[in-house]
């Protein structure tokens, strides 16, 4: 059978791990320790086409079939280990146990005018519309296994498609869910026309497939690796363990750490939020964002607040969480207040906590591939006093409080290293009950959790329709439902609107962007954005005019963020003078 290789994205200072033994079929069951701790359920997103072509759903099932021959386990079940092992402990099942009709299904809306392409791109794609049951895919009742690794459907309607997919956590992260998603476009290449069944197929280097790298090497080499970590709380062990009560345990806390769906099972109502949750979809201008990291930027190097820069996500993460956490305040006057979907909340002298999520790939040592698939994700927990959060109402002495809140989120991550994350690992791999393992800090629940799909811009240059069918690049990037209280995702920087958005011109979102230079949104002046572990990812941008120097320049993009908080916090975040400075209200639901 031909085969296809795709390359290793090159590493620079990094030390990559290099396997060219092809994996066997238990490695391909084996699950690895932080698998087993990750939320065990599903996360994933919608992807807008303005496609009309008949023959794009056969496209893209013929290059879902192709892509799981290349990445088998796509169409393995989770399910979990026999006797004689740690209790709750998860595996995949062998490839093929799932059924391509299972995997992605079809349906489509035709009739009437209710919902349209064209109707979904004037309201910048709102994740309300997109949210509803006729775009969400089935999924088994939550807690039961086997589970399938991935269900997907397409939805076509007047004017395109709308394509959502959803993985099971267990299996991947964010950053392998962006990998998932340019396997399944580039198979769709391997099909000379729509309909037919090739039998080319991608091959995967083994390097991506091996999951057992992030351990490193066997704990007993190394004894630091034994020592609990310090965000690993351990529950009673007489708490009762069953499949149901170890999803609920595991997903307690780290259920937050990316947009994860509802449990909707096949003959479940629509998936919606709870009733008491709300969701708000924001576009900030990347160039205000490149403004304000110029003078967070200034400021901490006045202030010598112990860091050599902030990123363009620690800025971000700052604008975001102090945001947010004035929203979250109650009134002084009010008594501490009973816990609310396990996430405490506070009174006005307390410290408050945020976790990120972070990329460990490049961390590693030896380093893992770019794109290597599985789970490899960190946790950045940072504490900062809650008078210097809600301080921060936009005015220039509430910029050093942000400041310092980037600086204290930029300390948090770069704490994420190795060690640590070996550490997590091997405690993690010698446990034998999963039912009481936790992953928080011990003393405390978190207040807000902020994860990036930021380094997944790269899937709107992406052409999906092989050159047989047209208008098939992803248009917009949507996270299904956020359903949980106090989190934000932050999505990929996408192409603004050249005509206009929600019935405004893009020069009426920010008056100074008629006279600034549409190039790239800049770090230290390079044209960078953010990506999802806090780094930097060129950008390249067709239009070029001179700006003044010094200046940030604006690349016509917009960072977009989904942000859910319950009603009544919502509504005091949507009054918020400091994120209205900044960010636009696209859809709230």
């Amino acid at each position: 059978m031909p085969t296809r290789w795709i390359s290793l994205r090159r590493l620079s200072r990094h030390t990559v791990r290099k396997s060219t033994v092809l994996p066997t079929t238990a490695d391909l069951q084996y699950l690895s320790p932080l698998d087993q701790l990750v939320p065990r359920g599903y996360f994933g997103e919608t992807l807008c086409f303005p496609c009309t072509d008949d023959r794009f759903y056969e496209l893209l099932r013929n290059g879902l079939r192709s892509a799981t021959r290349s990445l088998p386990y796509l169409s393995s079940l989770v399910t979990r280990t026999s006797a004689g092992v740690a209790i709750g402990k998860l595996r995949l099942s062998e490839p093929g146990e799932d059924s391509l009709d299972d995997m992605l299904v079809y349906h489509e809306v035709l009739n009437g005018d209710h919902i349209t392409y064209e109707a979904l791109r004037e309201a910048s794609f709102p994740i309300g519309t997109l949210n509803r049951d006729i775009f969400y895919p089935n999924l088994p009742t939550h807690g039961v296994f086997p589970a399938p690794v991935i269900r997907a459907r397409v939805t076509r309607i007047k004017g395109g498609y709308v394509l959502a997919v959803l993985l099971h956590h267990s299996v991947f992260d964010g950053t392998s869910l962006n990998d998932v998603l340019n396997l399944w476009a580039s198979s769709c290449h391997l099909t000379t026309e729509p309909g037919v069944d090739g039998s080319d197929h991608i091959a995967i280097h083994p390097s991506r497939l091996d999951r057992r790298a992030i351990l490193g090497g066997p704990a007993a080499a190394n004894d630091k690796y034994i020592a609990k970590p310090s965000d690993i709380y351990l529950e009673k062990a007489d708490k009762e363990c069953n499949p149901r009560s170890v999803c609920r345990g595991i997903w307690s806390f780290f259920r937050s750490c990316f947009p994860t769906s509802t449990a909707k099972s096949l003959h479940s109502e629509p998936a919606t939020a709870p009733a008491d949750l709300s969701t708000t979809l924001y576009k900030i201008p990347s160039i205000k964002l490149a403004r304000l990291k110029r003078e967070i930027n200034t400021l901490t190097t006045r202030l010598d607040l112990g860091v050599d820069f902030v990123s363009t996500n620690d800025v971000l993460c700052a604008l975001i969480w102090s945001a947010a956490t004035l929203a979250k305040t109650p009134d002084p006057s009010t008594p501490r207040l009973k816990k609310c979907f396990g996430v405490r909340r506070m009174r006005h002298d307390d410290t408050w906590t945020t976790g990120i999520a972070v990329n460990v790939r490049s961390r590693l040592v030896p380093a893992l591939p770019l794109d290597w698939l599985g789970n490899a994700l960190g946790v950045a927990w940072v504490n900062v006093p809650g008078h210097t959060l809600r301080s921060a109402d936009g005015s220039v002495e509430s910029l050093a409080k942000i400041a310092r809140v980037a600086a204290a989120i930029r300390k948090g991550i770069t704490e994420v290293d190795d060690n640590k994350f070996k550490n997590l690992v091997h405690y993690v791999d010698g446990h034998d009950d999963f039912c009481r393992l936790r992953w928080r800090p011990v003393d405390k629940m978190f207040d807000f959790y902020i994860t990036s799909w930021a380094g997944q811009s790269g899937i709107y240059s992406k052409e999906w329709g092989a050159g047989a069918v047209e208008n098939a690049k992803c248009e917009a990037i949507r996270c299904l439902m956020l359903v949980l209280p106090s989190i934000a995702c932050i999505l990929p920087p996408r192409a603004r609107l050249t005509t206009s958005t929600g019935g405004r011109t893009e020069s009426d979102l920010d008056p100074a962007m008629s006279c600034v230079g549409k190039t790239g949104s800049t770090d230290a002046g390079n044209g960078t954005v953010l990506n999802g572990d806090d780094c930097l990812t060129p950008v390249k941008s067709n239009v070029r005019t001179k700006a003044k120097k010094g200046e940030p320049v604006d690349d016509g993009k917009d960072v977009e963020v989904a942000i859910t908080l319950e009603h009544a916090q919502m509504k005091q975040l949507l009054a918020s003078e400091l994120f209205n400075m900044y960010a636009e209200v696209i859809d709230t639901c």
